[in-house]
């Protein structure tokens, strides 16, 4: 018995077999390009928290003036009062 192999039959597998690798390669290289882009967005996330960390400890600071400025106009014109 001749046992005959069809030519289109390889081409097939073969076929198969380069767009199983063509479709690995593209998603390893998507998922790549996903990884460095959430990199990018984590650093900007970071930077953008201690940017608003400074200003807070900024505002604060700004606050605190006005309260003591505040405090000393009312001190005056207790005095003013008192007189």
């Amino acid at each position: 018995m001749k046992k005959e192999i069809n030519i289109s039959l390889i081409i097939g597998l073969l076929l198969q077999a380069a767009v199983a690798v063509w479709w690995v390669s593209d998603f390893n290289a998507w998922r790549r390009q996903t990884d460095d882009h959430l990199e990018r967005v984590d650093k900007i996330l970071d930077d953008t928290t201690h940017r608003a960390d400074a200003i807070d400890r900024e505002l604060a600071d700004r606050l605190g003036r006005i309260e003591t400025m505040l405090a000393n106009i009312e001190n005056r014109l207790d005095e003013r009062r008192s007189r």
